[in-house]
Parts: structure tokens; C-alpha cells; sequence
């Protein structure tokens, strides 16, 4: 079993006043999870959808569960959003961090990139892994949580080796900022272990070029850092 250095760092729904509000982000430190949805804009309680979804998921104890984790999670909260609120969709992020290691899980059109540092973690910040989006020809989103579609619960794991950064941003960032800025914003935490703060300042910085780039979109950006060993 490895030691776990954990710490996370968000800006939740920047931008535009009259776009703001769709955006959640929900996490329960003490057990290493952390959860950001997306509410469809379109729909007038999303956003309301988006914060019970993500709560619903920090806190629920299948999330530990081996055998169905994430998948079975997001599948029952995917029927229970329906019934509770029938006119709303979300794109789902979420991570799971303990001693163990490391389980990714994504559904919809927000993004998630895992990076790690190499040379046994006195190298650059390089790029292990990507959780796909579910996106069309046309950019929309082809399956959300509490849509009428919903067929595959991407999910991904990792082994507690190494020093890891999570970024995950919903799609007004993601479609705002190519993976250079994103990589340059990382690469300022240097080689020391970062703060909570530090990874505040990095997500408001994320956030702030996306509106700079003229997006209209809420705009959220979750960090999270994991050392092992």
C-alpha cells in the first residue's frame, strides 16, 4: 500500500452572469472523491440537476464498490434523475483517488486529461491518458446523464505510482483552450508538491483565458493532485 499525498483546487462557473449557474462540482476529500457535471444549458434545471448529480455521486458508497463502481452508480442515479428531473441531461467527471490507486469515470462532452510527472517525477508534466468525449460531427454531445441516451460509462484505471494531475473542464474550457496553453498553465506548479491554493490560482487562470477567448459558456475547472509513495 502506497502513502497518498492528495490536493484539489477548482473554479466553478465563471464567466458570463447571464450563462452561469449550470456548471456543479461536488467532492468528499476524506474518501478521494471528486465530481464535476455540466447541466444542458437548454433546460431551465440543469443546473439544479447538475448539483444533485454530483452530490449524489461524491456520496455514494457504490462508488467503492469493486465490482461495479462507477458504472453501477451512474446507472442508477441516470434513472433516478429521470424521474426527479425529467426535462434535464449532464455530462459527468469524476475520480476516485485512495491508496489503491486511481479510477477515472466520464460521460458526455466535458474533458478529462491525466497527466503525470515523468523521470520519477522530476520530469515535465506529460500526458498518460485522456477520457474520451462523446461528441458528433457537429460537436453535441451524443450521451448525457438523464437523457434519453445513455450507452457506455467510460471508465479507466491506474496504479498508485507516481505523482498525477487530474484536470478536468467542462466544455466551454475545453473547447476554448488548445492542449499547449492548458500544458504551459500546468507546467508552472514546478516540481514541488502544489497547494490548494496553487491549484485555485491555476484553475481561475484556465477559466479566465477560455472567457478572454470570447467563450459564452459557464466556464468550471477542476484540479487534482496525487503523489504516491
Amino acid at each position: 500500500m502506497s502513502a497518498l499525498r492528495l490536493v484539489s483546487g477548482s473554479c466553478i462557473n465563471h464567466g458570463r452572469p447571464d450563462r452561469l449557474g449550470f456548471d456543479a462540482y461536488a467532492s468528499h476529500p476524506g474518501h478521494g472523491v471528486f465530481v464535476l457535471c455540466d447541466g444542458a444549458n437548454s433546460c431551465p434545471d440543469s443546473g439544479k440537476a447538475a448539483q444533485w448529480l454530483s452530490q449524489s455521486l461524491a456520496n455514494d458508497p457504490r462508488v467503492f464498490d469493486d465490482q461495479g463502481g462507477f458504472d453501477l452508480c451512474l446507472r442508477s442515479l441516470h434513472r433516478d434523475m429521470i424521474e426527479q428531473f425529467p426535462i434535464t441531461a449532464a455530462t459527468v467527471l469524476a475520480l476516485r483517488v485512495d491508496a489503491q490507486g486511481m479510477a477515472l469515470a466520464s460521460v458526455g462532452d466535458s474533458r478529462l486529461i491525466l497527466l503525470r510527472r515523468s523521470l520519477a517525477g522530476w520530469g515535465p508534466w506529460r500526458r498518460v491518458h485522456e477520457m474520451p468525449r462523446d461528441l458528433n460531427e457537429e460537436g453535441h454531445p451524443t450521451q448525457l446523464l438523464g437523457s434519453e441516451v445513455l450507452d457506455q460509462v467510460h471508465q479507466a484505471h491506474f496504479a498508485p505510482r507516481g505523482r498525477f494531475l487530474a484536470v478536468l473542464m467542462t466544455d466551454g474550457v475545453a473547447n476554448s483552450l488548445d492542449d499547449e496553453e492548458v500544458f504551459e498553465v500546468v507546467a508552472a506548479l514546478g516540481r514541488l508538491t502544489p497547494s490548494a491554493h496553487d491549484l485555485d490560482y491555476l484553475c481561475q487562470t484556465l477559466t479566465g483565458m477560455a472567457l478572454e477567448r470570447g467563450c459564452y459558456d459557464d466556464l468550471s475547472v477542476v484540479m487534482i493532485y496525487a503523489g504516491f509513495g
